[in-house]
């Protein structure tokens, strides 16, 4: 109906309702998360509902400890020659695999190194990889929250085309 404003439900449906001003609406719609019985799942997005202490339940989870992996890309002019030069440097420095693959895992023309390593070793796995070439490494969240002193890593090898 004009003027009628359609919300979804907790429950999964929409109501239909028809405020005087936007306010209404939202107070309406709160009204109906703190009120209504939901069968529904949990969300998982952004709002949150409040928890019976009175605190939001996003500060609870954003409180636990989260993770982060290095994910680093190379091009090089020999994948073939690099990937055994690297993974034998990486196991000198400590590095042992993560993943379900070895070291070096071919993947098409490029590779894969999936590894954990001391902290202490990160800044000379940055070196090694610099001499092979540009190495672009950000640090991204990750869910998995590794040991004290150790950090993971994914790298990914792949030829040099003529833009690069």
């Amino acid at each position: 109906a004009p003027g009628s404003v359609a919300m979804a439900s907790p429950a999964g449906g929409t109501t239909t309702v028809k405020p005087t001003t936007l306010a209404t609406a939202q107070a309406s719609a709160s009204v109906m998360r703190e009120t209504e019985p939901s069968s529904a799942p949990a969300s998982t997005g952004a709002s949150a509902a409040p928890s019976t202490d009175g605190t939001d339940v996003s500060e609870a989870k954003e409180a636990k400890p989260k993770g982060f992996v290095y994910r680093a890309f190379m091009n090089v002019a020999s994948v073939d020659e690099v990937t055994p030069e690297v993974t034998k440097q990486l196991e000198s420095l400590g590095g042992e695999k993560a993943g379900e693959v070895p070291l070096g895992w071919r993947k098409g023309a490029g590779s894969y190194f999936h590894f954990t390593i001391s902290e202490t070793h990160v800044e000379e796995v940055t070196k090694l990889l610099r001499t092979y070439g540009p190495v672009r490494i950000s640090k991204d969240p990750h869910p998995r929250v590794m040991p004290t002193g150790q950090v993971r890593f994914i790298l990914w090898v792949e030829p040099q085309t003529s833009g690069n």
